[in-house]
């Protein structure tokens, strides 16, 4: 009963702001789904009349609504009312796991890492965004890269086309360029002195992003990257130096949240 009442209340704020500032409600249903409202009207009970924008009406019962929310105009509605950043700045946080072969003449092994970056962009539509971050990988040496990014989505349903529920779900490419920092410089001390510079990085990757009814968007991505940087040798003894150059190529498993 409490529940009912102080849902009967939230309906009367939202039916009250959407009509004195014109905006569209999301009505979600506790059965999945939800509607689109122009008006809402609680004043009969236990029933409560959505207002459709095509000028038709629908009565649904309080017990039956999960939750009602403004919706926005920056951003886009899928079919089950989960929605994403249609157009405007965004956040992007992602936690990334990379696996790198070495060879050798006697044997092979893997080196795994792992990175953490964060992305400022901006979406001029769903098909394609750019932004601007930075991060830190525990992969190798260490790395600091300084990073472009430019990513897009595609889905049937972000362009109004008719689509089946398994496939709703929209397809994820990114790509990003830049520049490798080392995270730290490397010095052996004695005779012999070893230091690390950057270089170029590129990472294309593609994935699936996981839009949210009230959170943030989530997006699993797999792509490959390729780091350079070099390894510099120096003897105190002599006028000797040394330069190892080094690409590093990484299969990467991604996990980013886009606020």
């Amino acid at each position: 009963m409490i529940h009912r009442i102080s849902l009967f209340i939230i309906l009367a704020f939202f039916a009250f702001a959407a009509q004195s500032q014109n905006h569209e409600l999301g009505v979600y249903l506790k059965g999945g789904g939800y509607l689109r409202a122009l008006e809402l009207d609680t004043s009969r009970g236990q029933q409560l009349v959505v207002h459709l924008p095509g000028g038709a009406e629908a009565q649904l019962p309080l017990a039956g609504v999960h939750f009602v929310k403004p919706l926005r105009q920056d951003r886009i509605y899928m079919p089950d009312g989960a929605s994403l950043k249609g157009k405007g700045f965004f956040t992007t946080f992602s936690f990334g796991y990379m696996v790198a072969e070495r060879g050798g003449g006697w044997n092979t092994d893997n080196r795994t890492g792992f990175g953490l970056y964060a992305f400022r962009g901006y979406r001029w539509s769903p098909a394609f965004s750019a932004g601007f971050g930075l991060g830190y990988e525990a992969h190798e040496y260490g790395f600091i890269p300084i990073q472009m990014e430019f990513s897009g989505l595609i889905s049937r349903a972000l362009s109004g086309k008719p689509i089946r529920r398994a496939y709703a779900l929209p397809v994820s490419w990114r790509l990003q360029a830049g520049y490798n920092l080392p995270g730290r410089r490397l010095v052996a001390g004695g005779e012999v002195n070893e230091q690390l510079s950057g270089s170029w990085l590129l990472h294309p990757a593609v994935g699936v992003l996981f839009p949210s009814l009230r959170g943030p968007a989530v997006e699993l991505d797999f792509g490959y990257r390729i780091q350079r940087y070099f390894r510099n040798w120096s003897w105190a003894w002599g006028n000797t130096n040394y330069e190892d150059r080094i690409i590093l190529k990484s299969l990467t498993l991604r996990l980013s949240l886009h606020i």
